[in-house]
């Protein structure tokens, strides 16, 4: 018989061993069961650690926009408080301007960003938020970066917009939705635009590095390209000449492009308007899946930067009233009747005129008003009227002076006796919400195309308060008591001539909160 290799010994045993693996493997239905159960929690955990992951990773964006909103609006809070606080001198800027950028990262506004028609420097009207100008904090978004704003060039404080009122104050700057859908129209000149108009200025934060669409690489924040004090060191400022050459200071490194708007540059020319459609466009954008813009932005409107500045106005004038009623026996100057200012060449346009109780704040010397003992002139350091920028908002300003308050007043001045002696307060639905108050400034807003008939401004337009003035505020030229100047007979149609009857009837005040067809701004004493 022949002998067996050792090959053939070795497979046979091979073969044993598999044979005996496999009576000794599991049977269906035992232990298999409990494999496939393990391998589905090992699935379900590793699931559930992704959704964790993704729910965290959301929350924490969710808590990066929050601060980011948070931070935006103490911006534009600081904004529109530097607009209506400016110290008001002989010079300027004006009421209601806005600083110019900071282009190399200081903190500081720049002194100049181009002119006041918008057609020289534009890209220095975008930079990062001068917060040390502006007297708060070093606000940062929610991805850490410092935040970004573009000025308007009818706003920017650089050079005097000697015009700047409710009525000239249209922004020029255009401003997207995330759609792409325009919803502040810089292009438009439009004098009832208001908020839909032009915005007055952006706040811009970057968010986080991303590779802007047809970019070669990612935005580049650091010194590179250009240089920084100190040398290299990105927390510094930008030395290079212009500041955009270095990386950290050039806008396009931290504002996104999309749907044909770039952030990293605008127009907002302030004469011809028809190329201030290259403006902004709010993130968060997506394009083929891919976040492209992530500049979250809050614009600034004309109607709430002028209600502040209107009522810093209104407080000025009364600050001026006041002092003068205190040096003069409690009385206050007669007003410069309304219909008056319909034709400003007359050398009384602005005159005070006797036994009228509501107009605009006259230019002195008071020459009616002396006749009742009292001074022609508000007194030395009294009161800021009288510099640059009066002429640019005297049109706007109006007041009204109680019947026992006024010049040929009794004694002293007060107190009220009867219901028509003193001024009340109403809301916009006519219910009394003040009474006995000896006077009333009332600083008009834009023009408004929701009073019946719309108001127009300029010309002898100017002669009537209703194209400034509504409710019952438009009503107040009713408190006179002796005929109108003959200049305002020639007016066609005819302003208010006779007094009211009874005086009650008129010498309602409407203060409310800025809604369709009111936008006065009114403050009383006491």
């Amino acid at each position: 018989m022949p002998q067996r290799s050792q090959s053939h010994v070795n497979e046979g045993l091979t073969m044993k061993r598999a044979l005996a693996k496999i009576n000794r493997a599991p049977a269906p239905g035992k232990n298999g069961g409990f494999v496939l159960l393990l391998f589905m929690i090992v699935t379900i955990g590793v699931i559930g650690v992704l959704l964790v992951s993704r729910l965290n990773a959301g929350a924490a964006q969710v808590a990066r926009d929050q601060a980011t909103d948070e931070t935006l609006r103490i911006a534009s809070d600081a904004l529109i408080a530097y607009a209506a606080g400016r110290r008001f001198s002989a010079g300027v800027p004006m009421p209601g301007s806005l600083p110019c950028p900071d282009l190399n990262d200081d903190g500081d506004a720049e002194g100049s960003c181009g002119s006041a028609s918008g057609n020289t420097q534009q890209q220095n009207r975008l930079g990062r938020l001068p917060w040390r100008t502006l007297g708060i904090p070093d606000l940062r978004d929610g991805s850490g970066e410092r935040l970004w704003y573009a000025v308007s060039s009818k706003y920017k404080a650089a050079t005097a917009n000697l015009d700047l009122n409710p009525t000239t104050g249209r922004g020029t700057i255009t401003l997207r939705d995330s759609a792409g859908t325009v919803i502040h129209d810089g292009t438009s000149s439009d004098i009832y635009a208001g908020s839909s108009g032009g915005a007055v200025a952006l706040i811009i934060a970057p968010g986080q590095v991303l590779k802007r669409q047809g970019a070669a690489a990612q935005q580049d924040r650091s010194c590179s390209g250009g240089s920084c004090n100190p040398a290299g060191d990105p927390a510094g400022t930008c030395t290079s000449t212009p500041t955009s050459l270095t990386a950290k200071c050039n806008p396009a490194n931290y504002l996104d492009t999309a749907l044909g708007e770039d952030n990293a540059n605008f127009v907002d020319d302030n004469v011809t308007r028809t190329a201030n459609g290259n403006g902004f466009i709010k993130g968060p954008v997506l394009v083929s899946g891919e976040i492209a813009v992530n500049d979250r932005i809050i614009a600034i409107t004309q109607d709430q930067i002028m209600s502040a500045v209107q009522q810093r106005i209104a407080s000025e004038a009364m600050g001026c009233l006041r002092l003068y009623a205190a040096a003069n026996r409690g009385r206050y100057p007669w007003p410069a009747p309304v219909c008056r200012q319909a034709n400003l060449m007359d050398v009384n346009a602005w005159s005070d005129h006797d036994s009228v109780s509501f107009g605009r704040i006259p230019d002195t010397n008071f020459d009616t008003t002396i006749a009742y003992s009292m001074a022609d002139t508000w007194g030395a350091g009294e009161c800021n009227i009288g510099f640059a920028w009066w002429s640019a908002w005297k049109m706007h300003v109006f007041y009204a002076v109680a019947d026992a308050y006024k010049p040929n007043a009794t004694g002293n001045g007060g107190p009220c006796t009867t219901s028509s002696s003193c001024l009340q307060v109403q809301d916009s639905g006519g219910n009394v919400i003040a009474a006995s108050k000896q006077i009333a400034v009332i600083v008009a807003g834009r023009p408004l195309n929701t009073t019946t008939p719309a108001q127009v401004r300029g010309g002898s337009n100017d002669g009537y308060a209703s194209n400034y003035l509504e409710i019952s505020n438009k009503a107040l030229e009713g408190l006179i008591n002796a005929p109108l100047p003959a200049a305002c007979s020639s007016l066609t149609p005819a302003p208010v001539s006779t007094a009211c009857s009874p005086l009650s009837s008129c010498n309602k005040v409407t203060s409310s909160v800025r809604q369709s067809g009111l936008n006065d701004v009114v403050i009383y004493y006491p």
